[in-house]
């Protein structure tokens, strides 16, 4: 399975299971929540790797693509930008959570990966 299609899932299946986005009281969407939620990409962040650094950074930055190696991910820069939009429809968390799942899934068929159903 391509790693990006296996990330698609993770992320998927974990934003159903949470259903709801990790936010700070503000509002403010982040990698890992004082709850203990995590974003779209925040789910691939391993314990070991994580650090409060990440927080207000894309995955573009370099610091999340090296928690991100660290976890077992290593994105081409195509993969990146696909996880950023991830990230985006996250973080707008527009319609509830079935529409976040609608928005990733469009994003997973933009990059031509196997939609899930």
């Amino acid at each position: 399975m391509k790693l990006m299609q296996k990330a698609y899932e993770k992320i998927r299946a974990h934003l159903i299971e949470q259903g709801r986005p990790a936010m700070n009281a503000s509002g403010e969407c982040l990698y890992r929540s004082e709850t203990g939620l995590k974003c779209a990409v925040g789910c691939l962040i391993s314990d070991d790797a994580y650090h409060e650094k990440l927080e207000d950074n894309t995955p573009m930055d370099d610091r999340v693509q090296e928690a991100l190696r660290k976890s077992g991910w290593d994105f081409t820069e195509g993969e990146l930008q696909c996880l950023n939009e991830m990230q985006e429809k996250h973080d707008s968390w527009r319609g509830g959570l079935d529409g976040v799942i609608r928005d990733i899934d469009q994003v997973a068929q933009k990059y031509k990966l196997e939609v899930v159903k």
